[in-house]
Protein backbone atom coordinates (compact mmCIF):
# COMPACT_ATOMS: atom_id res chain seq x y z
CA UNK A 1 0.00 0.00 0.00
CA UNK A 2 1.24 3.49 -0.85
CA UNK A 3 2.34 5.12 2.39
CA UNK A 4 0.76 8.37 1.24
CA UNK A 5 -2.66 6.67 1.20
CA UNK A 6 -2.40 5.07 4.65
CA UNK A 7 -4.92 6.48 7.09
CA UNK A 8 -4.33 6.61 10.84
CA UNK A 9 -7.36 6.57 13.12
CA UNK A 10 -8.00 9.44 15.50
CA UNK A 11 -10.96 8.00 17.44
CA UNK A 12 -9.84 7.72 21.07
CA UNK A 13 -13.00 5.95 22.26
CA UNK A 14 -13.99 2.30 21.88
CA UNK A 15 -16.92 3.54 19.78
CA UNK A 16 -17.05 6.72 17.64
CA UNK A 17 -19.30 9.40 19.06
CA UNK A 18 -21.56 9.63 15.95
CA UNK A 19 -22.25 5.90 16.18
CA UNK A 20 -23.06 6.18 19.89
CA UNK A 21 -25.60 8.91 19.21
CA UNK A 22 -27.14 7.09 16.24
CA UNK A 23 -27.52 3.72 17.95
CA UNK A 24 -28.97 5.27 21.10
CA UNK A 25 -31.39 7.35 19.05
CA UNK A 26 -32.49 4.38 16.91
CA UNK A 27 -32.74 1.91 19.79
CA UNK A 28 -29.86 -0.21 18.49
CA UNK A 29 -27.97 -0.65 21.73
CA UNK A 30 -26.79 -4.09 22.81
CA UNK A 31 -27.82 -5.49 26.17
CA UNK A 32 -24.25 -5.08 27.43
CA UNK A 33 -24.28 -1.35 26.60
CA UNK A 34 -27.52 -0.29 28.26
CA UNK A 35 -27.96 1.46 31.59
CA UNK A 36 -29.00 -1.17 34.11
CA UNK A 37 -32.74 -1.26 34.70
CA UNK A 38 -33.60 0.22 31.29
CA UNK A 39 -33.43 -3.03 29.29
CA UNK A 40 -37.20 -3.08 28.65
CA UNK A 41 -37.44 0.52 27.51
CA UNK A 42 -37.96 1.22 23.81
CA UNK A 43 -35.19 3.84 23.78
CA UNK A 44 -32.85 3.02 26.67
CA UNK A 45 -29.79 5.12 27.43
CA UNK A 46 -26.29 3.83 26.94
CA UNK A 47 -23.32 3.71 29.29
CA UNK A 48 -20.61 5.53 27.30
CA UNK A 49 -17.76 3.45 28.72
CA UNK A 50 -19.53 0.25 27.62
CA UNK A 51 -20.09 1.30 24.02
CA UNK A 52 -17.99 -0.59 21.47
CA UNK A 53 -17.95 -0.01 17.73
CA UNK A 54 -20.04 -2.61 15.93
CA UNK A 55 -19.16 -4.24 12.62
CA UNK A 56 -20.74 -2.76 9.52
CA UNK A 57 -20.32 -3.92 5.95
CA UNK A 58 -19.07 -1.03 3.80
CA UNK A 59 -21.96 0.51 1.88
CA UNK A 60 -21.70 2.02 -1.58
CA UNK A 61 -20.35 5.55 -1.38
CA UNK A 62 -19.48 5.24 2.30
CA UNK A 63 -16.09 6.55 3.41
CA UNK A 64 -14.72 3.68 5.49
CA UNK A 65 -11.36 5.44 5.80
CA UNK A 66 -12.63 8.37 7.86
CA UNK A 67 -9.95 8.83 10.56
CA UNK A 68 -12.57 10.00 13.06
CA UNK A 69 -14.27 6.58 12.96
CA UNK A 70 -11.07 4.51 13.10
CA UNK A 71 -9.33 3.56 16.33
CA UNK A 72 -5.51 3.65 16.54
CA UNK A 73 -3.55 0.68 17.85
CA UNK A 74 -3.59 1.61 21.58
CA UNK A 75 -7.38 2.07 21.49
CA UNK A 76 -7.83 -1.24 19.66
CA UNK A 77 -5.90 -2.95 22.46
CA UNK A 78 -8.04 -1.18 25.05
CA UNK A 79 -11.14 -2.32 23.17
CA UNK A 80 -10.08 -5.98 23.13
CA UNK A 81 -9.09 -5.82 26.80
CA UNK A 82 -12.55 -4.50 27.65
CA UNK A 83 -14.32 -7.12 25.50
CA UNK A 84 -12.47 -9.91 27.28
CA UNK A 85 -13.58 -8.60 30.64
CA UNK A 86 -17.11 -9.40 29.45
CA UNK A 87 -16.20 -13.06 28.83
CA UNK A 88 -16.25 -13.71 32.56
CA UNK A 89 -19.28 -11.56 33.32
CA UNK A 90 -21.57 -13.40 35.77
CA UNK A 91 -25.20 -14.21 34.96
CA UNK A 92 -24.60 -13.98 31.20
CA UNK A 93 -25.17 -16.88 28.82
CA UNK A 94 -22.11 -17.77 26.76
CA UNK A 95 -23.95 -17.52 23.42
CA UNK A 96 -24.92 -13.91 24.26
CA UNK A 97 -21.30 -13.14 25.12
CA UNK A 98 -20.05 -14.81 21.95
CA UNK A 99 -22.49 -12.94 19.71
CA UNK A 100 -21.41 -9.57 21.11
CA UNK A 101 -17.66 -10.15 21.34
CA UNK A 102 -17.44 -11.84 17.92
CA UNK A 103 -19.12 -8.87 16.22
CA UNK A 104 -16.97 -6.29 18.01
CA UNK A 105 -13.77 -8.21 17.24
CA UNK A 106 -14.78 -8.22 13.60
CA UNK A 107 -14.96 -4.43 13.76
CA UNK A 108 -11.48 -4.39 15.34
CA UNK A 109 -10.16 -6.48 12.45
CA UNK A 110 -11.83 -4.11 10.01
CA UNK A 111 -10.00 -1.17 11.60
CA UNK A 112 -6.74 -3.11 11.36
CA UNK A 113 -7.21 -3.73 7.62
CA UNK A 114 -8.34 -0.21 6.72
CA UNK A 115 -5.37 1.34 8.53
CA UNK A 116 -3.02 -1.34 7.11
CA UNK A 117 -1.62 -2.02 10.57
CA UNK A 118 1.50 -4.16 10.22
CA UNK A 119 4.46 -5.48 12.19
CA UNK A 120 4.45 -6.16 15.90
CA UNK A 121 1.25 -4.15 16.36
CA UNK A 122 -0.65 -6.47 14.04
CA UNK A 123 0.88 -9.56 15.66
CA UNK A 124 -0.11 -8.53 19.19
CA UNK A 125 -3.68 -7.72 18.12
CA UNK A 126 -4.20 -10.91 16.10
CA UNK A 127 -2.82 -13.12 18.87
CA UNK A 128 -5.46 -11.80 21.25
CA UNK A 129 -8.23 -12.25 18.68
CA UNK A 130 -7.32 -15.85 17.79
CA UNK A 131 -7.46 -16.92 21.44
CA UNK A 132 -11.11 -15.91 21.64
CA UNK A 133 -12.01 -17.91 18.52
CA UNK A 134 -10.27 -20.96 19.98
CA UNK A 135 -12.09 -20.57 23.29
CA UNK A 136 -15.38 -20.34 21.39
CA UNK A 137 -14.73 -23.71 19.72
CA UNK A 138 -14.29 -25.30 23.14
CA UNK A 139 -17.25 -23.57 24.77
CA UNK A 140 -19.70 -24.21 21.92
CA UNK A 141 -18.34 -27.48 20.50
CA UNK A 142 -20.25 -28.57 17.41
CA UNK A 143 -23.51 -26.87 18.42
CA UNK A 144 -25.10 -24.45 15.97
CA UNK A 145 -27.08 -21.57 17.47
CA UNK A 146 -28.42 -18.30 16.00
CA UNK A 147 -25.21 -16.62 17.19
CA UNK A 148 -22.65 -19.42 16.66
CA UNK A 149 -21.84 -21.37 13.52
CA UNK A 150 -18.69 -23.51 13.92
CA UNK A 151 -17.94 -23.23 10.18
CA UNK A 152 -17.98 -19.43 10.27
CA UNK A 153 -15.96 -19.34 13.49
CA UNK A 154 -13.41 -21.68 11.91
CA UNK A 155 -13.23 -19.48 8.83
CA UNK A 156 -12.37 -16.42 10.90
CA UNK A 157 -9.88 -18.43 12.95
CA UNK A 158 -8.08 -19.62 9.83
CA UNK A 159 -7.96 -16.15 8.30
CA UNK A 160 -6.37 -14.68 11.43
CA UNK A 161 -3.99 -17.59 11.93
CA UNK A 162 -2.69 -17.49 8.36
CA UNK A 163 -2.09 -13.75 8.56
CA UNK A 164 -0.43 -14.17 11.95
CA UNK A 165 1.91 -16.92 10.76
CA UNK A 166 2.81 -14.82 7.73
CA UNK A 167 3.68 -11.89 9.99
CA UNK A 168 5.96 -14.11 12.08
CA UNK A 169 8.09 -14.67 8.96
CA UNK A 170 7.98 -11.03 7.84
CA UNK A 171 8.78 -9.35 11.14
CA UNK A 172 12.11 -9.81 12.90
CA UNK A 173 11.77 -11.95 16.02
CA UNK A 174 11.98 -13.86 18.18
CA UNK A 175 8.24 -13.91 18.83
CA UNK A 176 7.49 -15.22 22.32
CA UNK A 177 4.05 -16.61 21.42
CA UNK A 178 4.90 -18.15 18.04
CA UNK A 179 5.05 -21.74 19.28
CA UNK A 180 1.59 -21.37 20.81
CA UNK A 181 0.01 -20.24 17.54
CA UNK A 182 1.99 -22.57 15.28
CA UNK A 183 0.60 -25.41 17.41
CA UNK A 184 -2.94 -24.05 17.15
CA UNK A 185 -2.60 -23.80 13.37
CA UNK A 186 -1.48 -27.44 13.09
CA UNK A 187 -4.30 -28.66 15.33
CA UNK A 188 -6.86 -26.74 13.28
CA UNK A 189 -5.50 -28.28 10.08
CA UNK A 190 -4.76 -31.90 10.98
CA UNK A 191 -4.21 -33.89 7.79
CA UNK A 192 -3.91 -30.81 5.58
CA UNK A 193 -0.90 -31.06 3.26
CA UNK A 194 -0.19 -27.33 3.19
CA UNK A 195 -0.15 -27.24 7.01
CA UNK A 196 2.33 -30.12 7.11
CA UNK A 197 4.57 -28.40 4.54
CA UNK A 198 4.39 -25.24 6.63
CA UNK A 199 5.51 -27.26 9.66
CA UNK A 200 8.57 -28.55 7.76
CA UNK A 201 9.57 -24.97 6.98
CA UNK A 202 9.53 -23.91 10.64
CA UNK A 203 12.79 -23.20 12.49
CA UNK A 204 14.34 -26.26 14.16
CA UNK A 205 13.65 -24.91 17.65
CA UNK A 206 9.91 -24.71 17.00
CA UNK A 207 9.73 -28.07 15.26
CA UNK A 208 11.59 -29.71 18.17
CA UNK A 209 9.04 -28.26 20.62
CA UNK A 210 6.21 -29.78 18.57
CA UNK A 211 7.97 -33.10 17.96
CA UNK A 212 6.92 -34.69 21.26
CA UNK A 213 3.27 -34.37 20.17
CA UNK A 214 3.81 -36.88 17.38
CA UNK A 215 6.42 -39.27 18.82
CA UNK A 216 3.87 -41.83 20.01
CA UNK A 217 2.40 -42.10 16.51
CA UNK A 218 5.66 -42.99 14.82
CA UNK A 219 6.16 -46.70 15.56
CA UNK A 220 3.96 -49.70 16.14
CA UNK A 221 6.62 -51.04 18.49
CA UNK A 222 5.99 -48.31 21.06
CA UNK A 223 3.36 -48.28 23.76
CA UNK A 224 1.97 -45.15 25.34
CA UNK A 225 0.62 -45.11 28.91
CA UNK A 226 -3.08 -44.27 28.96
CA UNK A 227 -2.67 -42.41 32.26
CA UNK A 228 -0.40 -39.92 30.46
CA UNK A 229 -2.90 -39.67 27.62
CA UNK A 230 -5.61 -38.88 30.16
CA UNK A 231 -3.58 -35.91 31.40
CA UNK A 232 -2.45 -34.66 27.99
CA UNK A 233 -5.90 -34.75 26.39
CA UNK A 234 -7.83 -33.82 29.55
CA UNK A 235 -10.01 -36.92 29.64
CA UNK A 236 -12.29 -37.19 32.63
CA UNK A 237 -11.33 -40.77 33.58
CA UNK A 238 -9.31 -43.83 32.55
CA UNK A 239 -12.54 -45.54 31.42
CA UNK A 240 -13.25 -42.64 29.08
CA UNK A 241 -9.73 -42.92 27.63
CA UNK A 242 -10.04 -46.63 26.99
CA UNK A 243 -13.56 -46.37 25.54
CA UNK A 244 -12.42 -43.66 23.14
CA UNK A 245 -9.36 -45.64 22.05
CA UNK A 246 -11.45 -48.76 21.48
CA UNK A 247 -13.91 -46.80 19.33
CA UNK A 248 -10.93 -45.64 17.28
CA UNK A 249 -9.76 -49.25 16.82
CA UNK A 250 -6.60 -48.82 18.90
CA UNK A 251 -5.65 -51.74 21.18
CA UNK A 252 -5.28 -51.13 24.93
CA UNK A 253 -3.36 -53.60 27.08
CA UNK A 254 -1.92 -53.35 30.58
CA UNK A 255 -2.65 -49.63 30.85
CA UNK A 256 -0.98 -48.72 27.55
CA UNK A 257 -2.08 -48.11 23.97
CA UNK A 258 -0.22 -49.01 20.81
CA UNK A 259 -0.78 -46.34 18.17
CA UNK A 260 -1.07 -47.91 14.72
CA UNK A 261 -2.17 -45.85 11.76
CA UNK A 262 -3.44 -48.92 9.90
CA UNK A 263 -5.88 -49.75 12.71
CA UNK A 264 -7.17 -46.26 13.37
CA UNK A 265 -10.78 -45.52 12.46
CA UNK A 266 -12.52 -42.18 12.81
CA UNK A 267 -15.92 -41.99 14.45
CA UNK A 268 -18.62 -40.77 12.07
CA UNK A 269 -19.88 -38.29 14.62
CA UNK A 270 -17.89 -37.07 17.58
CA UNK A 271 -19.96 -36.01 20.55
CA UNK A 272 -18.80 -32.96 22.46
CA UNK A 273 -18.82 -32.43 26.18
CA UNK A 274 -16.74 -30.28 28.55
CA UNK A 275 -13.47 -31.78 29.79
CA UNK A 276 -13.67 -31.81 33.56
CA UNK A 277 -9.93 -31.38 34.07
CA UNK A 278 -9.86 -28.39 31.75
CA UNK A 279 -12.97 -26.95 33.38
CA UNK A 280 -11.26 -27.21 36.76
CA UNK A 281 -8.18 -25.44 35.41
CA UNK A 282 -10.25 -22.69 33.79
CA UNK A 283 -12.13 -22.12 37.03
CA UNK A 284 -8.84 -21.64 38.88
CA UNK A 285 -7.32 -19.30 36.30
CA UNK A 286 -7.93 -15.73 35.22
CA UNK A 287 -9.63 -16.41 31.89
CA UNK A 288 -9.35 -12.78 30.80
CA UNK A 289 -5.61 -12.93 31.45
CA UNK A 290 -5.31 -16.12 29.37
CA UNK A 291 -7.08 -14.52 26.40
CA UNK A 292 -4.84 -11.48 26.62
CA UNK A 293 -1.70 -13.62 26.75
CA UNK A 294 -0.67 -12.48 30.21
CA UNK A 295 1.28 -14.55 32.72
CA UNK A 296 -1.75 -16.22 34.33
CA UNK A 297 -2.00 -19.14 31.93
CA UNK A 298 -3.25 -22.70 32.25
CA UNK A 299 -0.40 -24.91 33.52
CA UNK A 300 0.32 -27.65 31.00
CA UNK A 301 1.05 -31.25 32.09
CA UNK A 302 4.74 -31.98 32.65
CA UNK A 303 5.77 -34.37 29.88
CA UNK A 304 9.49 -33.72 30.04
CA UNK A 305 10.19 -37.05 31.74
CA UNK A 306 7.77 -39.11 29.67
CA UNK A 307 9.35 -42.28 28.27
CA UNK A 308 8.15 -44.78 25.70
CA UNK A 309 8.79 -48.45 26.41
CA UNK A 310 9.50 -50.88 23.57
CA UNK A 311 7.47 -54.06 23.57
Amino acid sequence: MDTASIVVGTCLMKCPQPEIEMREREGLLHHFEIVEGQERLKRPKCVIDRMVKEYKRPAAGQDVADPETLRPVPVLHQTIDYLYSIVTRPNSEWYHIYDYVFDRLRAVRQDIVIQDIQGLDAISLLEKIVRFYVLAVYRMGNKITPSFDPTINNQHTQECLKRLLSLYTEVDGPHSNQIEFESIYLMFNLGDTSALLHYLDLPTLIRSSLYIMSVAYGSKNCKYPTCSLEDLLCFNSQDEVENTLEKCGLPVKDGSVCFQKSLFKQEDKVSWKPWQQLENLLNRCNLTGILLGKSDRIPLPDISNLSFNDR
